[in-house]
């Protein structure tokens, strides 16, 4: 993409964003978004209430099974993806909790290859495992639901499940 084209693009971006109309895969500033008083108030740990990002891992579970459309004989393992899709989930909120813990401590150039090198294996063993468990769901789809898990899970979605 050249410099231009990404310019232009930017620029399509932001004027849509002005407008209020939403764009699929894109986050709006939290600025352009109303705020309910409370968030502006100090949780007792220290966190900002603004900050706090609820765990969205149910409804994209929630999305995906209905989408496929799992029938009761795919049920045993449509919950094993399932799991692994909380415990992924999981794996990276605890990393992201870590990391704002440490965001007034002072990190050295060291310290953040560190953390980008854990951040890798972690997001490496939570695509290996759900591949895996969801390997095993997809030999009992019906070529229906092949299409469907094929659309859903494609790159060019942009969907981390």
């Amino acid at each position: 993409m050249t410099r231009f084209t990404a310019a232009k693009k930017t620029l399509a971006i932001a004027a849509i964003a002005l407008a209020g109309v939403p764009i699929a895969g894109c986050a709006t500033s939290a600025s352009a978004q109303p705020r309910p008083p409370a968030a502006d108030a100090a949780r007792p740990d220290g966190a900002r209430a603004d900050h706090v990002r609820p765990n969205r891992i149910e409804g994209r579970i929630a999305y995906l099974k209905a989408e496929l459309k799992i029938t009761p004989a795919q049920e045993n393992q449509w919950n094993a993806v399932a799991d692994v899709m909380r415990r992924n989930a999981t794996a990276r909120q605890q990393l992201a909790e870590e990391m704002r813990g440490r965001r007034d401590q002072p990190m050295t150039a060291v310290d953040r290859l560190n953390f980008r090198q854990r951040s890798s294996e972690i997001e490496a063993n939570n695509a290996k495992s759900f591949a895996t468990t969801f390997a095993a769901l997809y030999t009992r789809l019906d070529d229906g639901q092949k299409k469907q898990a094929d659309e859903l899970l494609s790159p060019r979605r942009h969907r981390r499940l």
